[in-house]
């Protein structure tokens, strides 16, 4: 380990022992704090509009982040609820073909509504390359075990069943490894290139981004991604989903924890598989208690860090250009959830 790093974790360490991390504050200074949101007008926020930041270019070849803050017109708690169970599937815009929660423990039963029998391209794309994939190479990230599992089982057969049944297979035994063992139980990736390890990634995207690792100490902590012992009382809301990056279909499996931390609430969004186009991601949500008009309501900051093969081809104005794109996805996705929570009242 670095000098860089160890600093980083003597000081969290320090930090959740005396317990200044999630300290309650003022919402906006302990923003202010750790964020990139230095100036940032809380009475805009209040009238519906979702701010925006492009994360600062990492020296990890492989991530890029972006940072958003909003309002939400429920009390804290009620907020949490709503993201950490979120189904982003109703809303066309944002190209989720499916979401489905997970059961603990899980089987590939809980995968059947997973389908290849479409005339979407996308879908068409995942399809051919599970298909072309061999026991030696594949453009998925998979281990050779895996790889092997959907040669043999698919047999160049182009059955779109059958395809989706080896993948019911993989996916449930890599979900059941993260039900089990938590981000232990994160596989790393054999084919589509080098081996990789989704763990290590999320963990140095986090020690270069020191002030939101800090900041997020006692909820990575208990999920095991700072240290190697999960808190086993902190459950976790699980999912798949099929979606579309870039027109090509993606399979992800993911997990959502929920802490409070005082007067606030922690959320950690990991998703710890992704077929392809991506390696991995998390998604941090802090939650902090406000007044809209008199009723509670809730300021939302939200940091997402995002691993991908491609990434590390890109430099300078094209880094920049794939900052600017994720921060709008993001912005679409909020803007989702919120009018979502419009239609409801």
């Amino acid at each position: 380990m670095n000098m860089r790093g160890a600093r980083f974790l003597l000081l969290a360490g320090w930090l959740a022992t005396t317990g200044l991390a999630g300290e309650p504050s003022d919402p906006v200074a302990a923003l202010k704090r750790f964020s990139d949101f230095q100036q940032l007008d809380l009475t805009r926020l209040l009238a519906g509009e979702i701010a925006t930041e492009r994360g600062a270019l990492m020296d990890f070849p492989n991530g890029i982040s972006a940072q958003a803050c909003f309002v939400m017109a429920v009390p804290p708690a009620e907020a949490a609820r709503r993201l950490r169970v979120w189904d982003p599937s109703p809303h066309e815009a944002l190209k989720v073909y499916s979401f489905h929660p997970l059961p603990v423990p899980c089987t590939a039963k809980d995968f059947q509504a997973l389908n290849f029998q479409t005339n979407s391209k996308p879908i068409r794309w995942l399809f051919d390359k599970t298909v072309a994939t061999t026991p030696t190479k594949s453009d998925l990230n998979l281990t050779r075990a895996e790889a092997a599992a959907l040669a043999g089982g698919i047999q160049k057969q182009s059955d779109a069943r059958v395809a989706a049944d080896c993948w019911s297979k993989l996916l449930a035994a890599r979900a059941a490894a993260f039900q089990q063992k938590g981000v232990a139980g994160m596989v790393p990736y054999e084919m589509a290139g080098a081996m990789m390890a989704p763990a290590v990634q999320l963990r140095t995207m986090l020690r270069e981004e020191a002030g939101v690792g800090l900041e997020f100490v006692p909820i990575l902590r208990k999920i095991g991604l700072f240290g190697n012992a999960p808190d086993a009382a902190l459950p976790a809301f699980y999912y798949w989903s099929l979606f579309d990056a870039d027109h090509h279909a993606v399979l992800n499996l993911g997990a959502v924890y929920q802490l409070a931390v005082g007067e606030h609430y922690q959320l950690a969004d990991i998703e710890y598989y992704e077929s392809a186009e991506l390696y991995t991601a998390i998604a941090l949500y802090e939650i902090w208690p406000i007044q809209i008009g008199g009723q509670p309501g809730a300021l939302v900051w939200r940091g997402d860090y995002v691993t991908a093969p491609m990434l590390a081809f890109t430099k300078g104005t094209e880094r920049l250009a794939y900052g600017v794109l994720m921060v709008q996805e993001i912005k679409k996705e909020i803007r989702c959830l919120l009018d979502e929570a419009k239609s409801r009242r």
